[in-house]
């Protein structure tokens, strides 16, 4: 087929498709793998935090909303973040992590990264050990980690609860 003989869009129709295409890549841009991993969960599949709910990857019983995830507020080495446990506490939802400290800088996915390492290291001082580590993103965005560990840490965790 020649050249010429495809069809002609009006300047209108063309602009629409330039468009189009222009949000369709900014839209598989938006969709991308977070890099800035924990060691822990290197080369662990993300969980959709999208797709996620407190029976789904793994059954959250203990302050977990359907609608918000995880629910109760705690500060740990001045980093804040909520959390969600599962029956037997061995496996801990964390998210939403934010610095109280003005000296902070860090972006999102630092925060979350320092937010669990800090509470890895508050765990292991609490006779408690994380086996692996899941991160839970949102295309691009690391939302938090899912956190599996040998011992009760929803509990050792809670006794650092705050209020809202």
């Amino acid at each position: 087929m020649r050249i010429d003989k495809f069809p002609r869009f009006s300047r209108r129709t063309g602009f629409f498709y330039r468009c189009a295409a222009v949000a369709a890549l900014l839209a598989l841009g938006a969709c991308g793998t977070v890099t800035a991993i924990v060691p822990d969960a290197e080369g662990v599949e993300h969980v959709s935090a999208i797709g996620m709910g407190c029976n789904k990857p793994y059954k959250l019983t203990q302050d977990c909303s359907g609608f918000s995830g995880a629910t109760r507020l705690v500060e740990i080495s001045n980093f804040r973040f909520k959390i969600a446990g599962s029956e037997d506490g061995s496996i801990v939802l964390m998210m939403g992590a934010k610095p109280t400290s003005d000296a902070w800088n860090g972006k999102s996915t630092e925060t979350v990264n320092v937010a669990y390492e800090v509470t890895k290291k508050f765990l292991l001082e609490n006779d408690v050990t994380v086996t692996s580590a899941e991160p839970v993103s949102s295309g691009s965005l690391l939302a938090g980690y899912i956190i599996q560990s040998d011992g009760n840490a929803y509990e050792v965790l809670s006794e650092k609860s705050i209020e809202k």
